[in-house]
């Protein structure tokens, strides 16, 4: 299995600390959420677009509080 390389986790790290969470392909690809999505850097929620109807994923960073109160 791959794992991010630093390069992309810098990349992932400065978007997501100036947009929050994001869409498929606001500045980051889908083989590359996909990837940290897999190493449990990044979570993703099915979501509607209003205008069109389509379905699309959003995509944020996994609190560490999340994490501590999954293991409790």
């Amino acid at each position: 299995m791959n794992r991010p390389d630093d390069a992309l986790i810098l990349k992932a790290e400065k978007i997501f600390s100036h947009y929050g969470s994001i869409v498929t392909g606001q500045g980051l690809t889908r083989k590359e959420l996909r990837l940290l999505e897999r190493a449990s850097l990044i979570e993703s929620q099915l979501m509607k677009n209003k205008d069109t109807g389509a379905l699309i994923y959003k995509w944020q960073p996994i609190s560490i509080a999340k994490g501590i109160i999954k293991k409790t």
